[in-house]
């Protein structure tokens, strides 16, 4: 948003704004209202990364290599090769008493609404305040985007697209 901007125009990009965040949650809607994560194809994976990655914070290993719990208790180098990011962010969401699941979910549903609006500015530099949300819409909405998030579970290839 431009410093020089006329009062009017400002309030055309919040509403702007405000409404490509309601398309996000729209998309998100049923993730939120939900209990449990949906059955995905990876997100359950990726929520046993987080659990793991919790336990070995509290065993005091930062940035752990392996994951001493994975592959029958014999343990399995699953963090050198894995994304952290999303791990490490739902850890980091879940060790003030939210549940995993939950700062899983709220992680994924600030990816989606961050990747929108961030769409939605970028756009904005280049179109008006209408295409800008109609551009910050169709980053949410896609059949792709709902296919990632209910169906693929790929979180860590959402929050990629989202940053």
């Amino acid at each position: 948003m431009c410093a020089s901007a006329k009062p009017r125009e400002r309030l055309a990009i919040v509403r702007g704004a405000v409404l490509v965040a309601v398309f996000a949650l729209l998309a998100v809607s049923s993730l939120v209202t939900t209990s449990g994560l949906p059955n995905t194809a990876d997100g359950v994976l990726h929520l046993f990364r987080s659990l793991e990655l919790v336990d070995c914070w509290r065993e005091g290993i930062l940035y752990p290599r392996w994951a001493p719990h994975f592959a029958f208790g014999f343990g399995y180098p699953i963090f050198n090769y894995v994304p952290p990011l999303l791990h490490y962010l739902v850890g980091a969401t879940s060790l003030p008493g939210l549940t995993t699941q939950d700062a899983m979910k709220a992680i994924v549903t600030l990816a989606v609404v961050a990747g929108s609006l961030g769409t939605y500015l970028f756009a904005r530099q280049f179109l008006s305040t209408a295409a800008a949300a109609l551009a910050g819409a169709a980053y949410a909405l896609p059949p792709y985007r709902l296919f990632e998030l209910y169906i693929q579970g790929n979180y860590p290839q959402l929050l990629a697209t989202a940053i």
